[in-house]
């Protein structure tokens, strides 16, 4: 009996988790892949939606209508609002202990997304480094077009977003003065987008952001 019961313990919560994967694979990254763990004690509670500990792992994930190009995820508590069980069934998550999710993302899809919804803005390049984000391009003012040039990083927002911060912005080569230079952020701050309802991980909070080279890794968390 015990042999029956342990070999349940270990088979059970891995087709959860692959019914996971295959779920969120579906709904947000159909062109990529994902992969999922599920620790659950004893397992039978998964019958009433309860998983213990869930581990995800994703490529190509669309979150906020940015393609990330990997999200990894571990959730604690968990409970779904849907029955993995019933083919075709929602799995949303009705509730989570603790989340911490990071999801990377490249230069190539952040200056698309930039040029997608900055429209005052032209000729976007956006470069990452780890010690600093430049952002150039130009910007029609007073009914010309001005190049810029901009220093600075990306930091967690207001609305539980990503936005650039410029440290150092430069008009047809000339560094703007702190007073317009806090004016000309205003440009700026429709670089963000929400990353907060990332799909069936839940709500959670943007809470760092790391810069690599030509990459940005977004933490987002949800405490207990």
């Amino acid at each position: 009996m015990l042999v029956g019961f342990g070999f349940l313990q270990f088979y059970i919560p891995g087709v959860y988790a692959a019914r996971f994967a295959r779920h969120f694979q579906a709904a947000y990254a159909p062109a990529g892949q994902a992969a999922a763990k599920v620790k659950a004690f004893p397992f039978f509670k998964l019958a009433h939606g309860q998983i213990d500990h869930l581990s995800l792992a994703a490529t190509q994930v669309d979150v906020g209508g940015i393609t990330m190009d990997t999200l990894t995820a571990e959730l604690t508590d968990v409970q779904l609002a849907g029955d993995l069980r019933q083919p075709g069934a929602g799995t949303a998550l009705r509730g989570i202990g603790t989340a911490r999710v990071a999801a990377s993302v490249g230069e190539a899809i952040l200056n698309a997304y930039l040029t997608a919804h900055l429209t005052d803005i032209m000729d976007i390049e956006l470069r990452l480094h780890p010690d600093k984000v430049t952002l150039a391009g130009r910007v029609r003012f007073v009914g010309r077009l001005f190049t810029f040039f901009a220093e600075g990083d990306l930091v967690p927002a207001a609305n539980n977003a990503i936005a650039f911060r410029a440290d150092k912005i430069a008009l047809e080569g000339v560094e703007l003065p702190l007073l317009f230079k806090e004016s000309a952020q205003a440009v700026f701050d429709g670089f963000s987008f929400p990353l907060g309802q990332a799909g069936l991980l839940g709500q959670l909070v943007v809470s760092a952001v790391n810069v690599g080279e030509g990459f940005a890794e977004i933490i987002l968390t949800k405490e207990g």
